[in-house]
């Protein structure tokens, strides 16, 4: 699962296993806020952006929330987390 564009059924594949990953789907919480998810509510981050060279691998998907997933970009993953979590700065 390497391309930039997967297919329908394979990205629902993937969530089901990222679900699976997170314990279930009463588990289910971003990565960043921790805000609880639902199968509705929850996107597909990648740790190392496509625009990077990062894949569809789930070894490189977390889940997140929209507001999160949005605010981040192509932001470095670490980087990411520390602005969230208030340790550093936005520059």
């Amino acid at each position: 699962m390497s391309t930039h564009n997967l297919q329908s059924d394979q990205k629902k594949l993937l969530r089901e296993r990222l679900i699976s990953r997170s314990g279930g789907e009463h588990r289910l919480a971003c990565l960043y806020c921790e805000d609880k998810l639902t199968r509705e509510t929850m996107t597909m981050d990648h740790v190392k952006p496509q625009s990077e060279g990062g894949t569809w691998a789930l070894n490189n998907i977390i889940v997140a929330c929209k507001p999160c997933n949005e605010q981040r970009g192509n932001m470095n993953f670490v980087d990411f987390i520390l602005v969230k979590n208030g340790a550093v700065r936005k520059t």
